[in-house]
């Protein structure tokens, strides 16, 4: 146990003392505390016989008690059976509940499966963790990256089902709880997203229902919201919905909303000015010190080294989400308790067809649209090697197959296949003080056999129809999209007005492509993407400057390089570690 205590110090950088350690016979449960202040009392709770611990922010009255953390302990009736709390968590579950007497622990996650949990892959050596370093470090062996994920992840941009960035590291599957005791190791699906939607077909979706979830959620949380929180108000569909839900909900606070694009304030003021009783509305520009990820955004690039931005974002994000945080400046601890509670549009997607155009779905040719999707992550980034993008695109067709082995048409395996691609390993899950009330199952399963909407026609949509049930006075507003496609790109577009590495500082940009190079050189074949066949400076300089595919996505290219290289570099650290505290063996 001390060789397990001394490696979990030594990789996240704290004294061995500072591990916290429950065992209860041949089990150990693990803690560190994270380097954020909850929103409540602690991040655990512990009695003699039982140990309660949560990765996320759990948004109940109990759990966020400043004063006593015992609701964190309560909250383990998610564990049971016919539980049906995770489908009003709204946000990422990851949960563990150690029953020390009884030797034997629980651990859950939400309906998406979007929290931080993760199991080793060993089944001789069972582990489960809310972090894959973590994981990595307590295995015995070498500690390698998984090429399979990062095929998916450049020609895709996230992370594809349950694979993870390390090797022999497995994220667990949406609504499941996983039980460890002496004897058994299991994965029970309890509350996937995709069982709720499963059997039905095409119908007017209930919005009444979607109304009450969301709304009753922000209820629920009413006396912790009311006076101190923040909303994020834009023009787009997502922050508009979780608003008129707070109106309805009857809580006072107060919104803001972060430039540029300035079209994005405007709309925000328009939509203000429509209400009877104002909101005070802060606007936000770029480059404020507030600007984090986790707040949305354009991002200020900072001219700051490129390499040490992704190692430091890797380790505070965990890695597993996309590389956009890259962008930001290092990211700042919060250190004191938040005491504001910010409440964003987090889980845009769930109440349209993303995979898919309108056209597509007008035509009914769904054959078109996976033909499209798969032709994309082949040919969309022609200068990876063909292993990576024939390699990437399986794993992408793999998720398809899945759905309709599930019984879903090919527009439902699409949606569904980006909830798993995209949605649930893509954005930054919500920092400590972060509410998302729109990840919602009640959303989802009402937009998921809802008649297709034309995407320039969001006001018709689910989330749309919600929005204007609650606050009429903002129908004839505008969404950000509708009045977008008549602005110049370079005004509105929000990737387009970012800059590129190489544009910020270019010497730095070239520097920071060579090491990447150079490490995923040095990563065992087939571990790591260009790790076999990297272009030469001189094809980067002619890559940048001819922008096959696009600007923007020859930067995310490079960006998710980078991002592959802190993985790498956390991978030798781990080893590192490894090696000078080895498992003892015995001797005769």
């Amino acid at each position: 146990m001390q060789c397990y205590r001394s490696r979990l110090a030594h990789i996240f950088g704290v004294d061995d003392d500072e591990v916290r350690v429950w065992q209860g016979g041949t089990l150990c449960t693990f803690y560190i505390a994270p380097v954020v202040a909850p929103m409540g009392a602690d991040w655990f709770y512990a009695t003699d016989t039982r140990v309660a611990i949560t990765a996320h922010t759990i948004f109940d009255g109990n759990c966020l008690n400043k004063n006593n953390a015992a609701g964190i302990l309560r909250y383990n009736r998610v564990v049971g059976n016919s539980s049906t709390e995770l489908d009003n968590a709204h946000g990422p579950v990851s949960y563990l509940f150690h029953k020390k007497p009884e030797e034997i622990v629980y651990a859950v996650n939400d309906p998406f499966g979007m929290g931080s949990l993760y199991i080793s892959s060993d089944v001789d050596n069972p582990i489960i963790s809310s972090s894959v370093e973590a994981i990595a470090v307590l295995q015995e062996g070498e500690t390698t990256t998984n090429g399979d994920y990062w095929d998916t992840y450049f020609v895709g941009g996230s992370g594809a089902g349950d694979t993870v960035a390390f090797g022999n590291v497995t994220k667990v599957p949406p609504g499941c709880r996983v039980t460890l005791t002496p004897v058994l190791f299991k994965i029970l699906p309890m509350r996937d997203y995709r069982d709720q939607v499963i059997g039905r077909e095409e119908q007017e979706p209930n919005i009444d229902a979607v109304i009450e979830d969301v709304v009753g959620f922000l209820e629920q949380n009413r006396s912790d919201l009311s006076g101190s929180s923040l909303f994020g108000l834009t023009g787009g569909k997502d922050s508009r919905f979780v608003v008129a839900a707070a109106l309805t909900a009857g809580i006072d606070f107060e919104v803001f909303t972060r430039v540029p694009p300035q079209l994005e304030a405007d709309i925000a003021q328009e939509l203000l000015s429509k209400l009877p009783k104002p909101l005070p509305h802060a606007v936000i520009p770029q480059g404020d010190v507030e600007e984090s990820p986790f707040y949305r955004g354009v991002p200020n690039m900072p001219n700051t080294p490129i390499l040490e931005r992704a190692e430091a974002w890797y380790r505070y994000t965990g890695g597993d989400c996309w590389s956009t945080p890259t962008r930001f400046s290092l990211p700042q601890p919060q250190t004191e308790r938040p005491e504001i509670i910010h409440v964003c549009g987090l889980g845009g997607g769930l109440d349209t067809q993303n995979f898919t155009t309108a056209a597509e779905r007008e035509s009914g040719d769904w054959q078109q649209a996976v033909r499209r999707q798969i032709k994309f992550r082949e040919h969309g980034r022609s200068y990876l090697p063909w292993d990576v993008r024939k390699n990437g695109a399986a794993a992408y067709k793999e998720h398809l197959l899945d759905g309709f082995v599930r019984g879903f048409n090919g527009f439902q395996a699409l949606n569904l296949t980006w909830v798993m691609t995209r949605y649930r390993r893509g954005a930054v899950l919500p920092d400590v003080d972060t509410m998302a009330p729109k990840a919602s199952t009640a959303l989802f399963r009402e937009a998921f056999h809802a008649p297709p909407v034309g995407a320039n026609k969001p006001a018709e949509a689910v989330m749309g129809r919600a929005t204007q049930k609650m606050v009429p006075e903002w129908a004839d507003v505008p969404y950000y999209q509708q009045v977008a496609a008549t602005r110049p790109a370079n005004e509105v577009n929000k990737v387009t007005i970012q800059p590129t590495y190489w544009e910020v500082n270019r010497d730095d940009f070239f520097s920071s492509v060579e090491q990447s190079l150079a490490a995923a050189a040095a990563a065992p074949a087939g571990s790591a993407v260009w790790g076999q066949q990297p272009p030469t400076m001189a094809d980067v300089e002619q890559l940048i400057t001819d922008l096959p595919g696009g600007r923007a996505m020859l930067n995310y290219t490079f960006e998710f390089l980078f991002w592959q290289y802190a993985c790498l570099k956390l991978v030798s650290d781990i080893n590192a570690v490894k090696s000078a505290h080895p498992l003892r063996t015995s001797t005769t």
